[in-house]
């Protein structure tokens, strides 16, 4: 439901997810959303147990995403890969400024 409406909404800037357990599912309708909001700034993920998958989702929607400025992903589960995944958006994402990532799983590969 949240996903679906900000998708639409022209006026929220700023969206605290922050602890509701949404899992790689909710990632992945977030990340929709990202794909096509174009006025939220700030969001934060953190602590939804998204893991890698739902972290490759989100650097997904990201890649595509010209507004977001600063996204929260800590104490999220995500690993090596999904840590490899969200670092690629930075070589598209030209408008991000800040990335949370602490309390992950995030090892040297990462």
């Amino acid at each position: 439901a949240v996903a679906g409406a900000l998708k639409v909404n022209s006026h929220l800037e700023k969206i605290n997810l922050s602890g509701n357990s949404i899992g790689v599912k909710g990632a992945e309708a977030v990340a929709g959303a990202l794909q096509v909001n174009n006025h939220l700034w700030k969001m934060n993920l953190s602590s939804n147990d998204i893991g890698d998958n739902g972290a490759e989702a989100v650097a997904g929607a990201l890649k595509v995403n010209n507004h977001l400025k600063t996204i929260y992903l800590s104490r999220n589960n995500i690993g090596d890969k999904g840590a490899e995944a969200v670092a690629g958006t930075l070589k598209v994402n030209k408008k991000l400024q800040t990335m949370l990532l602490h309390g992950n799983d995030i090892g040297d590969e990462g």
